[in-house]
């Protein structure tokens, strides 16, 4: 069993039609946060079961700023134009700072969310 530790690799950061414009230095959380459990809720039937579980996930991370190329292509009167390309910059948070096991909820970390790039173009 592994400890939730900070881990990191090089790779793209890519959204839709947009792809970062050079690699990058990626971080992320993995390891183990020990057993998990899904037990009924003796408590109150109504709640059905209990989860006892703990994710491996980011406790603290830091907004980088990474340039993306976007491509587009408009229809006009059915007929595609010529594609065209635009540079965003967006704040992305790729930098963990530390990992922590917590309650796993099936929800990203809303602190934690990546923006899309559709948002800006």
């Amino acid at each position: 069993m592994s400890e939730c530790l900070e881990q990191e690799t090089e790779g793209t950061v890519a959204k839709t039609e947009c792809v970062s414009q050079e690699e990058m230095n990626l971080q992320y959380c993995s390891g183990s946060c020990g057993m998990s459990t899904y037990v009924p809720d003796f408590n109150s039937i109504a709640n059905g079961m209990q989860s006892n579980c703990k994710c491996c996930r980011p406790a603290s991370t830091q907004m980088v700023p990474v340039s993306f190329d976007c491509w587009h292509q408009y229809e006009y009167d059915g007929k595609k134009s010529f594609p065209f390309t635009t540079t965003k910059t967006i704040n992305m948070p790729l930098l963990v700072d530390s990992c922590s096991c917590s309650e796993c909820d099936g929800k990203q970390l809303k602190s934690l969310q990546l923006q899309q790039c559709d948002d800006y173009v």
